[in-house]
C-alpha cells in the first residue's frame, strides 16, 4: 500500500505506507473520518507463520489469501495493524472491505461447501462501541451466484457491486445498485456497465471501476439515479 499527498492541485511522490513493507496488502477501505483503515493482507495472524492462501472458484492460490485488517491513523501517524476478528475472517478468502459513516463494514467472502467451492457473498457487520458484530449476508446475495466489490454510500442508502447474475456473460461480471430502506434491501438493478472493483466519490456523483480493458474508468452515477429516479423509488417502496 502507498500513500501520495495532495499540495496545491499537484501529488506528491508514492510512498509506502510504514507498516505495508512485507506482506501483500491490497483494498484500502479509509474510514470516512480518516481516522482508521481497513485493507485485505496475505500476512499471518500470528509473526513467524506464512502467508495465507486463498480458496476460492474450487482452486487454492498458493500465497494469495487475505484477511481483513485495520490501522489506526492518528496525529502522530499510523498505528499497528491489527487483524479484525475472527468472527469475520472465518476463512483465508475474505476480501474487499467498504466502510460506512457510522463504522459498519461491508465486505465478500467465499462460503464454502463441502467439496471446497462456493461463491463470492456479500456481508455486513455492525460496529458497535468498536466492536464489529456477527457479520450478516445481505439478503440479495445468495452465495451461490458471485457477487462482489460493494462500495457503499456513507449513509448506507444504496450500495454499488459487481456481480455474475444475469445479464452478466459467462466470462464478466455487470455492475448493480440496490438502494436501503429500513433494515431491507431493493433488488439489484444493472447500471449497464462491465466491470469490477467500484469506488465511490466522496460526493458520490461518481463511481469508478476497473473495466475489461483493464483500465479505470469513471461513470456520473448522479446523473445516472437522476435519470431513473423512478426506478429508484419503486425499488425503495418494494422494500419490505
Amino acid at each position: 500500500l502507498f500513500f501520495s499527498s495532495r499540495d496545491g492541485g499537484r501529488w506528491s511522490v508514492p510512498q509506502p505506507l510504514p507498516f505495508s513493507t512485507q506482506w501483500q496488502d491490497i483494498e484500502p477501505a479509509m474510514a470516512p473520518d480518516g481516522a482508521s483503515l481497513v485493507f485485505i493482507s496475505n500476512r499471518p495472524e500470528h509473526d513467524g507463520g506464512a502467508a495465507l492462501d486463498g480458496v476460492f472458484d474450487g482452486q487454492r492460490f498458493p500465497g494469495r489469501g487475505g484477511n481483513l485488517w485495520q490501522v489506526a491513523r492518528g496525529k502522530d501517524g499510523w498505528g499497528t495493524p491489527q487483524r479484525i476478528a475472527a468472527l469475520l475472517n472465518t476463512n483465508s478468502s475474505v476480501f474487499a472491505p467498504a466502510l460506512a459513516a457510522d463504522g459498519t463494514l461491508y465486505f465478500m467472502r467465499t462460503d464454502p461447501d463441502a467439496n471446497g467451492k462456493g461463491a463470492f457473498r456479500l456481508f455486513r457487520s455492525r460496529n458497535v462501541h468498536g466492536q464489529y458484530h456477527a457479520p450478516q449476508p445481505l439478503p440479495f446475495s445468495d452465495g451461490v451466484t458471485g457477487d462482489f466489490d460493494p462500495a457503499v454510500a456513507p449513509d448506507q442508502s444504496f450500495i454499488v457491486f459487481s456481480s455474475r447474475r444475469a445479464p452478466a456473460g459467462p466470462a464478466g461480471s455487470e455492475l448493480f445498485i440496490a438502494f436501503a430502506r429500513g433494515e431491507g434491501w431493493s433488488t439489484p438493478q444493472p447500471l449497464g456497465l462491465t466491470g469490477i472493483e467500484a469506488r465511490l466519490s466522496s460526493d458520490r456523483a461518481t463511481l469508478y471501476f476497473n473495466a475489461p480493458d483493464r483500465r479505470v474508468h469513471a461513470f456520473d452515477l448522479r446523473g445516472w439515479l437522476a435519470r431513473h429516479s423512478a426506478v429508484a423509488d419503486v425499488a425503495r417502496a418494494r422494500n419490505p
